[in-house]
């Protein structure tokens, strides 16, 4: 089961203002360190911004399915470094075979 996390710690920076330094060290092993304690995780991923590298505030789990339930129904809505955590069960993206490929020549 992937699971989708909403509510990470995200970096936040004005101008004249200071980066949260707990927000820019989450990292996709301190999301492995949240969910250890469901079970077994197969792969633990924190979006980062592309240009900056700094946490988007969103990651996904892959687990086993019922770790992934017991996640999902105990973090959904806790309080994480001062956000509120949303879990749901990850929907799998499937590529559209039916679009047809525009051709060029």
């Amino acid at each position: 089961m992937k699971i989708q996390i909403l509510g990470l710690p995200v970096v936040e920076v004005g101008v004249g203002q200071k980066a949260n330094q707990d927000a820019m060290a989450f990292n996709d092993f301190q999301l492995r360190k949240l969910f250890k304690q469901f079970g077994k995780i197969t792969d633990a991923v924190v979006l980062t911004d592309k240009t900056t590298t700094l946490p988007k505030g969103e990651g996904y789990v892959t687990m086993d399915d019922e770790a992934g339930k017991a996640a999902i129904e105990a973090l959904n809505g806790t309080a994480f470094q001062g956000r509120t955590l949303r879990l749901t069960a990850a929907i799998p993206h499937e590529p559209s075979s039916t679009r047809s490929r525009r051709s060029y020549e």
